[in-house]
Order: structure tokens, then C-alpha cells, then sequence
């Protein structure tokens, strides 16, 4: 197993994840922002288009995503928070994500009770993947090294 390269034993998401965080961890600020600002446009407009809840949310607060132009235009936007989650769990998941593709999982409850959502199997587990692989490295890790990982339950998928 150790023989097959990395990008193609965990895929192309884990592949072009680990890219994007081997390259950006080089860029300027003004260069970070300017990739912050696109992502985080190009998720609104997803939002607003796939998720029920953003965009009941966004026609009720007047944010529309075409209009953002700043960090500062989130502060249009309410939190998110626990108990929302809880009560709108179902209009909070993409219609565009087919649902085999969902994996409901949840948090281990050490605020009381645990925190139920949904994981996208091909995207979640490959970028968390790519970005363990990116911090381990810069540690000094080379594939094929052993080590030891000391973490809480990972999720399947």
C-alpha cells in the first residue's frame, strides 16, 4: 500500500486539496484575500441557491450573494448556532448533494448533547486527509514513516 502514491490512494479531492495547501502556504496577504473573497462568494451563491435555510435566511435579512463585496458584509448574516442546527437540520443540507453522497454523523456531546449534521463522503474525509498529511509534513513527516495519532472517534467515509 505504501508504494501507491498518496494522490491516488485517497483520490482526486485529497490530491487537489493537498495542491492548494502546499502552494498557498507561499502566498501574500493580498493574494489569501483575494482567494478568501472568491471561495467565500462562490459559497454564498452556493448557499443561496442549494441550502433552503440560507436562502430563507438570506431574502429575510436583504443579503443577496451578488452583492457581497467585503468580510465585513457578513456581519449581515446571524450566527449559526446549535439549537438552529437542531431545528432546521434538514433544510440546512444542499439539494445539490445526491444522498448517497450524505453521511450523518454527529459530535461526542461533551457540551450535554451531541451535535448531529451531515459530511459529504467524497469531499470530507479526503481534504481532512490532505490537510493532516500538509501540517504533519511541515513537522518533518515523510510517507512511509511510522506514527502515532492520538485522536478522539473519525468517522467513516
Amino acid at each position: 500500500m505504501r508504494l501507491i502514491p498518496q494522490d491516488l490512494r485517497y483520490g482526486r479531492e485529497f490530491a487537489r486539496t493537498r495542491s492548494l495547501l502546499k502552494s498557498s502556504q507561499w502566498w501574500d496577504e493580498k493574494r489569501l484575500l483575494q482567494y478568501q473573497k472568491r471561495e467565500l462568494r462562490r459559497l454564498l451563491k452556493h448557499a443561496y441557491k442549494n441550502v433552503p435555510y440560507y436562502r430563507n435566511l438570506f431574502l429575510q435579512e436583504g443579503f443577496l450573494p451578488d452583492d457581497f463585496r467585503d468580510l465585513s458584509d457578513l456581519k449581515n448574516i446571524p450566527f449559526l448556532t446549535k439549537s438552529i442546527v437542531r431545528v432546521n437540520l434538514d433544510n440546512l443540507v444542499a439539494r445539490n448533494i445526491p444522498a448517497h453522497e450524505l453521511v450523518k454523523t454527529n459530535t461526542g456531546g461533551s457540551s450535554g448533547e451531541p451535535m448531529v449534521f451531515y459530511r459529504e463522503r467524497s469531499k470530507t474525509s479526503p481534504r481532512e486527509k490532505a490537510f493532516m498529511f500538509c501540517q504533519w509534513e511541515r513537522a518533518g513527516f515523510v510517507p512511509g514513516d511510522r506514527i502515532g495519532v492520538l485522536r478522539g472517534w473519525l468517522p467513516n467515509g
